[in-house]
């Protein structure tokens, strides 16, 4: 009988693990994405607008700004979540490039976040005000990517918080990727460990009319990816594409199972 359970266990997982990984996992999550690039006041702006389904409790009804951790005076952007799933961010790019900050290739529970960059580009990770959350700028000579860390903590006064107790003891990344256009890729879901929250990641390819050849973006308006250490973006030669690329990631067995159960008792979140 032991060995009949251990059997159905071990089947069960396989199923979970094969149906959060399954071709086209991360379009279920993302339900919408627009990718916004443009200029105001001079300056250049990229950001999104998400509506994702993580199969968990509501996200905070919130809107921060974000500032230059070292002159906060200087204003770079925002983030807002709603209790829908949607996540808006916006981050001015002629300022952020200029940042003096510690590279962006982390996210909040120490992971690397889900994005593959070529040699020569290091995303920029901006903490947002107030919270644990980040914002994080990468920018090419043909791709931009922003991508936001929402962290998030149990809502003790709506519900158990069990669920972040067992999150916290079990830290992994889950991001699948998704295709929303020919010129806009990424990858979302959660992550967690000592900082549990839901991370999403666009890449933007910029296109040439309607060609879909990349081009290559302007430097006088891009200038250096991260102009504080001197390092400049990759230049391609002739029409070789720059490739930003994203990442599928989820741990297996046991672990998964023990997440998405907890997952199944998220409730109402606040902001960490």
């Amino acid at each position: 009988m032991k060995n009949v359970q251990k059997m159905m266990m071990v089947a069960t997982l396989s199923l979970t693990a094969a149906g959060m990984s399954g071709c086209g996992a991360g379009s279920k999550l993302v339900k919408s994405l627009s990718f916004e690039t443009g200029t105001e006041n001079g300056h250049v702006m990229a950001g999104f607008d998400a509506k994702v389904e993580m199969g968990m409790g509501a996200l905070p009804e919130v809107k921060l700004p974000i500032y230059d951790p070292n002159a906060p005076a200087r204003f770079l952007g925002y983030l807002e979540t709603h209790m829908d799933g949607s996540i808006s961010v916006r981050v001015d790019v002629t300022e952020a490039t200029h940042l003096r900050t510690t590279d962006g290739s982390l996210l909040p529970n120490g992971r690397d976040i889900p994005i593959v960059l070529p040699n020569g580009i290091t995303p920029i990770g901006i903490p947002v005000i107030n919270s644990n959350s980040k914002v994080y700028i990468a920018v090419g000579q043909q791709n931009i990517m922003a991508g936001v860390a929402v962290t998030l903590l149990a809502d003790t006064s709506t519900g158990s918080s069990d669920w972040l107790r067992i999150l916290q003891s079990l830290p992994a990344n889950i991001f699948y990727p998704f295709n929303i256009a020919a010129d806009i890729k990424g990858t979302a879901r959660i992550f967690t460990g000592e900082k549990v929250g839901v991370g999403v990641f666009a890449i933007k390819t910029l296109t040439g009319g309607n060609s879909t050849k990349p081009v290559t973006l302007a430097a006088t308006t891009y200038k250096n990816s991260l102009a504080g250490n001197g390092t400049k973006p990759v230049v391609t030669p002739g029409n070789t594409p720059e490739v930003f690329g994203v990442k599928t990631q989820y741990p297996t067995g046991y672990k998964m199972y023990r997440i998405q159960r907890a997952l199944g008792k998220v409730r109402d979140t606040k902001l960490d």
